[in-house]
């Protein structure tokens, strides 16, 4: 690697290392006391089921099939 190409990786690292505080999440809302903490079910756990799915099916389908 060349010196300069050192230098500014090097100032990169440093640079991450002294505004790390700001790169940090923001925190979630405090929730009150007695009330439940609610977990919303997004399209991720549902495109996983779907793909769960489209796969038992194939397999149930490969396994007729032969």
């Amino acid at each position: 690697m060349t010196s300069n190409a050192f230098k500014k990786l090097f100032s990169l690292f440093i640079f991450l290392c002294l505004f790390m505080g700001n790169l940090l999440a923001q925190g979630s809302d405090p929730v009150p006391p007695g009330a439940e903490a609610e977990i919303p079910i997004d399209g991720g756990v549902l495109g996983l089921l779907a793909a769960g799915a489209i796969y038992g099916a194939k397999k149930i389908y490969d396994k007729r099939k032969k």
